[in-house]
């Protein structure tokens, strides 16, 4: 007999839906997910952020699914780091990167091994949104960090994204000629910093970089394909998947787009939303709940 609550999987965008507006996973909502796990609920996440930020936040969170990462361009294993399915940008990069440089804007380079993160490349003499970024890498002793004078050599490796911290203003221009120069074969996002006020972020990743491809991947090598998809998100990077899920799941600090395109609309990311509504809706009938 099939068990209902192993019948849907839940999948949770990280910044702005699942973490707290300090960027951490709070211990309610770390004691909620466990719990679900533990029952044997099939729950992952699906982030703009990297193997190594996810594994800083989310520690050892015994998720049994693989995580999505860099907005679908990885599927890794989040114990381990290890990437097992990568898309990276190829020949763009380095199209991508001169209409940057031709904007007089300074992209940081994030490369992989095939399996791992090996390299986030940043120019040395950088901007205060991105020296925000640089901080926050050197207080969690980021082995990828490289601090270079010239980041553009990194185009030589394999280029999983390109990221401008800028104003937003200085970003557009950059975002507009991605769109109109390079088309379908990547994946450009513009979302303002959370954390950092004033600033903003351009990230550059494949093509075939989405979430929603990704999840489906997951689904797939795990044998859920024919499971129902809850999504939960708040930017825009999170619409291919909610467009994809049975049933999408905005914050309430959601973008316009988002909140039109969800079928739910629940609490603020600072309320612990999200593990809210998975107790109400899940918790509530497992073992002793």
């Amino acid at each position: 007999m099939s068990d209902p609550l192993t019948e849907t999987v839940y999948v949770s965008d990280l910044d702005g839906t699942l973490l707290g507006p300090d960027a951490r996973l709070s211990s309610f909502s770390r004691s909620v997910l466990e719990r679900l796990i533990e029952a044997g609920v099939p729950v992952t996440v699906a982030s703009a952020r990297g193997i190594v930020s996810m594994q800083e936040i989310l520690g050892d969170l015994p998720l049994r699914l693989p995580v999505v990462c860099f907005n679908g361009a990885f599927v890794s294993d989040l114990r381990t780091g290890q990437h097992l399915e990568v898309f990276d940008l190829g020949d763009t990069a380095a199209e991508a990167w001169a209409l940057a440089r031709s904007l007089d804007l300074d992209p940081i380079v994030s490369t992989t091994d095939g399996t791992r993160d090996d390299g986030v490349y940043v120019r040395s003499s950088h901007n205060p949104g991105v020296a925000a970024y640089v901080a926050d890498r050197v207080r969690a002793r980021d082995p990828r960090l490289r601090l270079v004078e010239d980041p553009g050599r990194a185009l030589r490796h394999r280029v999983t994204c390109l990221t401008v911290i800028d104003r937003r203003e200085r970003l557009v221009p950059w975002y507009q000629a991605l769109e109109e120069t390079l088309g379908e074969r990547i994946r450009p996002h513009l979302f303002d910093d959370l954390y950092t006020e004033g600033w903003a972020w351009v990230t550059v990743h494949a093509g075939e970089a989405t979430k929603d491809r990704a999840v489906r991947s997951v689904l797939q090598s795990a044998g859920l394909s024919n499971h129902r998809l809850v999504a939960f998100g708040d930017q825009d990077n999170d619409l291919p998947l909610l467009r994809a899920a049975d049933h999408a799941v905005a914050t309430a600090n959601a973008s316009a787009a988002v909140l039109a395109t969800a079928d739910e609309t629940i609490g603020h990311h600072g309320d612990d939303a999200v593990a809210r509504w998975l107790l109400q809706h899940v918790g509530g009938r497992l073992s002793g709940g």
